[in-house]
């Protein structure tokens, strides 16, 4: 029994997510016309509370890393994603 409890606290889903959850986001999507998806992305992007932002590809890997650090990482990191962003308005100039 111990052994099964340990399998559904580690269900691979992230904290508040579970089967379930997943099934339904799956439905909504799946059930979705095209024109519903396209709708849905624009009024996301129309929404000024969810910044969306432009980055060159070779700087997706680093983002997300810095992305993934800890508040305290993140901290430390600080000057890391000063340095990114330097480097990412130097390559737009030059694009």
């Amino acid at each position: 029994m111990v052994q099964m409890r340990e399998m559904k606290e580690d269900s691979g889903f992230p904290p508040g997510w579970d089967e379930a959850r997943v099934r339904r986001l799956l439905e909504h999507y799946e059930s979705q016309t095209e024109e519903q998806a396209v709708a849905e992305d624009e009024e996301s992007l129309a929404d000024k509370t969810q910044p969306v932002m432009e980055i060159p590809n070779e700087l997706v890997p680093a983002v997300r890393e810095l992305l993934s650090r800890t508040p305290i990482e993140a901290g430390v990191a600080r000057s890391e994603a000063v340095m990114l962003l330097a480097k990412a308005s130097r390559l737009r100039t030059w694009s």
